[in-house]
């Protein structure tokens, strides 16, 4: 079950990055950019993540070139990142990733976000399979703080007439 859900979140990963990043690209960077991820995640599919983190590496290398550092296109790869050194057991190297997808996302799209409640989200799950299940409760609030407000401020709620 855990390999399933990592295939889909690698596939989730894929199919934000090619609507998000390749059409502001340019033709070459695209190409450079698209070939990265692609080995990357080729390695990663075939359980080779000490290799797949170079091409990760130079994807988000490339995605900081076009977008700059604080852009939230880069946030996907930095999660990129942090799941390859989950995968390989380097637990302080993922946080520091997870942590900075957070960071670059409360900046540029604000604390509200529902984009920061899925990093919040991330960082908590990557905690809870830490056993670290304080730290895990706590940024799960934080995150189901913001999925509530923007559902709250998305639809708002229909007032209900008491039967009396």
């Amino acid at each position: 079950m855990k390999k399933s859900a990592l295939r889909a979140s690698r596939w989730l990963v894929i199919c934000i990055i090619a609507g998000l990043i390749f059409p502001a690209t340019g033709w070459s960077d695209k190409g450079d950019l698209t070939k990265a991820l692609k080995q990357s995640k080729k390695l990663q599919s075939q359980g080779k993540y000490e290799e797949a983190v170079p091409f990760a590496d130079q994807a988000l290398s490339i995605a900081k070139g076009l977008f700059g550092r604080k852009d939230a296109k880069v946030a996907i790869l930095l999660d990129n990142l942090a799941v390859l050194y989950g995968l390989q057991n380097e637990y302080s190297v993922a946080e520091n990733y997870y942590e900075q997808a957070l960071a670059i996302r409360e900046e540029a799209l604000g604390s509200q976000h529902p984009d920061v409640a899925a990093s919040f989200n991330r960082l908590a799950v990557f905690y809870h399979n830490q056993k670290q299940y304080f730290a895990a409760e706590f940024i799960y609030k934080r995150a189901l703080r913001i999925y509530v407000a923007a559902c709250l401020t998305s639809a708002p709620m229909e007032q209900t007439s008491r039967i009396s």
